[in-house]
């Protein structure tokens, strides 16, 4: 079994469910010294039709580390490992592939919400960028999303222009 910790639609058990359908022991807790950002367009929302580039509404949740930070209420569960992770803690490329905007990292701590002393390590997807982005799905071209997704942004063409998800970002207050 391995430890998911989730944020965004993840924190409702019936979406958790959705995704991961064996998940067991659902319950809340607290990441600290990381933020939850909205700071990427996700191709995911252009290829299930939800994303709305009129008005902006095209950016996908993720975490990021910020040292000293209270931190975030994410949920907490165990699943079947089903070859998500290595025994090293390496994502496996089907993880990869489903989470390929995001950082996978295997041993974030995270704190009970209801008991602050129950404490633990689990997967949390933090925010990534173009750099490792492209480094990592360069030789897989069929696989990557983002160039339809950035095809779509800059109006057509079948070049990738010079991007940067960062003038993407927009400042929100949680």
């Amino acid at each position: 079994m391995i430890t998911i910790l989730g944020f965004g639609s993840l924190l409702s058990e019936r979406s958790s469910r959705m995704t991961f359908p064996e998940l067991q022991n659902f319950r809340l807790g607290r990441v600290p010294n990381y933020r939850r950002v909205f700071g990427h367009p996700a191709s995911i929302f252009f290829q299930r039709g939800i994303a709305n580039l009129e008005t902006k509404e095209i950016s996908s949740l993720s975490a990021e580390p910020c040292p000293g930070h209270a931190g975030f209420v994410c949920s907490v569960f165990e699943v079947p490992n089903s070859d998500m992770m290595s025994e090293n803690g390496v994502p496996s490329l089907a993880f990869l592939e489903r989470e390929e905007e995001f950082n996978i990292l295997p041993d974030v701590v995270y704190h009970g919400l209801d008991s602050p002393d129950a404490t633990g390590t689990g997967i949390l997807c933090t925010s990534s960028d173009d750099e490792t982005y492209l480094s990592r799905w360069e030789r897989i071209t069929s696989k990557s999303n983002m160039g339809n997704t950035v095809s779509i942004l800059f109006g057509g063409g079948n070049a990738i222009p010079d991007y940067d998800r960062a003038q993407f970002t927009f400042d929100i207050a949680i």
